[in-house]
């Protein structure tokens, strides 16, 4: 069992971490039940030489748009896009070597309390006070659960709009997995409105 899990973790940590291929036509199906079941709309998109395929999902919620974006050579990404009602700033992303090693030197920047969490992920932040509440415990528990490579929240000063863009891990492949990540950025739009940051 023990090296079962480390197979996993090194398959997900390469595959993330690279852009090596993965056949996504073997989510089209799965991909177009998300969108039902989300009330979505469900494409497919070819390279120029019909040799590489992306899928996307719309999923409408609230006043928003979650778009979902998977392809042979591209990670799992997750994008929204919403009306700024004040600059913010926030990367939630996996500690590499170097992040660990400075922790032992100096304080992080921001940690939440919860040490495995605070252990595996580098959080940055114009606003610390905002990203400690805007990351709940249900939304630690979706990330380390399902091991999210990054998620990054940024305001356009220019547009007024603040978005939201994440890359999860490319090795997920079942429909609760990805209703989970559904689920996740669902509640991390509900925390922006709720922190007055996205109206």
């Amino acid at each position: 069992m023990i090296s079962k899990n480390k197979d996993n973790i090194l398959k997900q940590i390469f595959v993330t971490r690279t852009h090596g291929y993965l056949d996504v036509s073997l989510k089209r199906d799965l991909f177009n039940e998300l969108s039902k079941s989300f009330n979505g709309e469900f494409a497919r998109k070819h390279s120029s030489d019909n040799v590489l395929e992306t899928l996307n999902i719309s999923i409408p919620y609230k006043n928003r748009i979650i778009e979902i974006s998977e392809s042979d050579t591209r990670p799992l990404k997750f994008k929204i896009s919403s009306d700024s009602l004040q600059a913010f700033e926030l990367l939630i992303s996996w500690k590499d070597i170097f992040d660990k090693i400075l922790k032992k030197i100096r304080r992080p920047q921001i940690e939440v309390g919860m040490k495995d969490f605070d252990d595996h992920y580098l959080i940055k932040s114009n606003r610390s006070d905002l990203a400690k509440k805007l990351i709940s415990e249900e939304i630690k528990n979706y990330l380390l659960k399902y091991n999210v490579y990054s998620i990054s929240i940024a305001t356009n000063q220019k547009s007024n709009k603040t978005n939201l863009i994440s890359v999860i891990s490319r090795t997920l492949d079942d429909k609760k997995s990805y209703e989970d990540m559904i689920m996740l950025h669902q509640l991390l739009i509900d925390n922006l409105d709720k922190q007055n940051i996205i109206k």
